[in-house]
């Protein structure tokens, strides 16, 4: 093979590489809790997480430190979603995504159905839609704990603070398969 030809492939190997997150927490390292989430034929679990950004910017993507390995009735689907702010719990969807989550406990998301223009020093929330018996993405100890919600019943509640690990996305995801596959199950928040 000729140096002409080790370029190409090098530059080509080179943009294959994912965009570096614009906005990420406890993303350092791949410290994840060894616990579950609970499985139920209601309807997924849905958890939020409050951030700030503190520049703004158009978010395209996301993906939490996750994996799947239950083989859940309602299959394997995961969602994100990105919520406006009352204050104190999420408010408005603003976009999301689902992706086919696989067993392996790695970085997991979906490029969001639109694109979202987050404002500097403005609250928004990072919602995790999972079927069950999925790694939740939390770093225990975490270095960036923030607020947290849980929806049940049909209302957004406060709860303990935690450390998620989550990253946002200025362009779109470049892994294979990463597209908005639209709103979750009707039994989830759509």
């Amino acid at each position: 093979m000729n140096t002409y030809s080790l370029t190409v492939l090098a530059f080509a190997g080179a943009l294959a590489a994912q965009t570096p997150a614009c906005f990420a927490a406890n993303d350092q390292s791949t410290a994840v809790t060894t616990g579950t989430s609970s499985f139920s034929f209601a309807g997924p679990n849905v958890v939020g997480w409050e951030f700030m950004p503190t520049q703004s910017q158009t978010i395209h993507a996301a993906q939490f430190f996750t994996a799947n390995t239950s083989g859940a009735p309602t299959g394997e689907f995961m969602s994100v979603e990105i919520w406006d702010s009352t204050g104190i719990v999420p408010n408005t969807r603003l976009a999301g995504g689902t992706w086919d989550s696989t067993a392996v406990t790695s970085w997991q998301g979906a490029n969001l159905d639109n694109a979202v223009a987050l404002q500097a020093n403005t609250s928004y929330w990072i919602v995790f839609i999972d079927p069950g018996w999925s790694t939740i993405p939390i770093e225990p100890g975490g270095p960036m704990p923030l607020p947290r919600a849980s929806f049940s019943n049909g209302t957004w509640v406060a709860t303990s603070g935690s450390a998620p690990k989550f990253r946002l996305f200025c362009s779109p995801l470049d892994d294979q398969g990463a597209v908005s596959f639209g709103l979750p199950c009707q039994s989830s928040l759509s």
